[in-house]
């Protein structure tokens, strides 16, 4: 390592250098250009005895030109809760979806309670919605079935990563103006903080699920003052070799992915313009920049990443991170699944208690062992078992997962005996609660492991066309 090397990374290391600046991205730099249409407005403001709402207007940004999509300006709706008590100035920050219909903004009906997680963490709560701003027409369209609506979620992100593979402009990726958008709600929320309460905050723990989950990660990566993360349901770091497996283990695409196999993604991820791509907007390309706390929540059914994904990606990530897996529960997992053990794990953080850690290990016999730092309240294996295929996504074999309490042995772990079945495949994990210091439960898992370890398809290719897509009764 020459000397100049040498004295970067010793001052990454002691946080002199923000390593970002150092070896920037084209998503470092689209995020960081000036854009004159960042804007905002308070829409709104309602007090009760509890907390103080406003209700703002935010312009993050321009992205394309009008010539190429209807809506260019990226307009949301940022909320912002302050409770009457605050006992930490690290905020909270959701990233929410929603679409457009005309004159209409639709939102989710399953939302994070934002009032209830700002009196319960005694914090600053905010969130911003339309990230994607969506649904968006593009001039160029060719499928029939968005010319009249435009594309929304996973057909938007597919159109932008066909045209990045077809151009390598990289501000044709959605994760660009998505990640745009989470900074700039950033900016917005400490400036009307700072100008209507004289509130200085001290960072933000970024929440979001799915696609927003992906944009925690991505703005984790390009903004120090991203504080901790809870992404959810988003299982997909190392994203080829994941999607690889994905393949494998079904012998064709999920109806989750079709989309993607629509525009002939797979067909094109051995090239050298989708390793560029990876390289921008692919979480696991940034994990040395990751090293806030990090919670990762995945769910055991979830229609588009396999339940042992975590495997791929989890161990190599920097320390300060924890992992829980739902059963039962697809892609579309309800707040009320999860909302509890993020409350007990902001809670913990800002307890500035050591959070509990879990080490296990799978031994040569198959034997899952669990060594937590901390006693739980519970220890529990959960297991499921499909006679027919590697499949565990909910729609395929229902709520069937299956727990049993397990205790602690003399050598201060918790095992289990991870048997692989006569017929089909069999999945397991155990999981852990702990107590936090407002007495929630804070949950923790090992990664899923699957038995046998072997796919039904490992001999068939993942870059088979659009015909290989199952339809959800398949």
């Amino acid at each position: 390592m020459k000397n100049w090397q040498k004295k970067i990374f010793l001052f990454a290391c002691l946080g002199l250098v923000n390593v970002s600046s150092l070896f920037s991205t084209p998503l470092d730099d689209y995020v960081k250009q000036f854009d004159p249409y960042y804007h905002w407005e308070i829409s709104s403001v309602e007090e009760n005895p509890e907390a103080k709402i406003f209700v703002v207007s935010l312009t993050s940004q321009k992205w394309r030109s009008s010539e190429e999509v209807d809506k260019p300006i990226w307009k949301h709706q940022l909320t912002i809760v302050v409770p009457t008590t605050i006992k930490s100035q690290t905020a909270i920050l959701s990233v929410g979806s929603g679409l457009q219909e005309g004159n209409e903004t639709i939102y989710s009906s399953d939302k994070i309670p934002l009032q209830e997680l700002a009196l319960r963490t005694n914090r600053v709560v905010c969130e911003v919605s339309l990230v994607p701003n969506q649904y968006l027409k593009f001039s160029d369209e060719w499928d029939n079935r968005y010319a009249e609506k435009g594309r929304k979620e996973d057909a938007l992100v597919a159109y932008t990563w066909d045209k990045y593979l077809k151009t390598e402009d990289p501000t044709w990726p959605l994760r660009m103006p998505m990640t745009k958008a989470v900074v700039r709600a950033m900016d917005a929320c400490e400036e009307l903080l700072k100008q209507k309460l004289s509130l200085d905050v001290d960072g933000f723990i970024l929440i979001g699920a799915s696609k927003r989950g992906w944009t925690a990660w991505t703005s984790a990566a390009v903004d120090s003052r991203v504080k901790g993360i809870i992404p959810i349901v988003i299982d997909l770091l190392n994203l080829k070799t994941s999607f690889t497996r994905h393949f494998m283990a079904y012998g064709n695409w999920s109806f989750a992915v079709r989309d993607y196999a629509d525009i002939h993604i797979p067909e094109r991820w051995h090239g050298d313009a989708f390793a560029r791509l990876m390289k921008i907007i692919e979480p696991f390309e940034y994990r040395e920049r990751l090293i806030m706390p990090k919670y990762i929540i995945n769910a055991t059914g979830d229609e588009f990443f396999l339940p042992d994904s975590s495997s791929l990606y989890f161990h190599d990530l920097p320390k300060n991170k924890h992992l829980v897996y739902l059963p039962n529960t697809g892609h579309r997992v309800l707040v009320n699944r999860y909302l509890e053990t993020v409350i007990a794990y902001v809670n913990l953080l800002a307890s500035h208690v050591a959070l509990p850690t879990t080490d296990w290990q799978l031994t040569q016999d198959n034997q899952l062992k669990v060594k937590p730092s901390t006693s739980p309240l519970r220890a529990t294996l959960w297991q499921a078992h499909n006679p027919n295929g590697r499949d565990f996504r909910v729609v395929t074999i229902g709520s069937t997962w299956t727990d049993s309490t397990l205790t602690l042995e003399k050598d201060g772990t918790y095992s289990a005996d991870l048997v692989s079945p006569k017929m089909g495949w069999s999945a397991y994990f155990i999981e852990l609660e702990f107590s936090s210091p407002n007495g929630e439960v804070f949950k923790t898992s090992t990664d899923v492991f699957i038995f046998p370890d072997t796919f039904p398809f490992a001999d068939k290719s993942s870059s088979s066309g659009v015909s290989s897509v199952q339809t959800l009764a398949e």
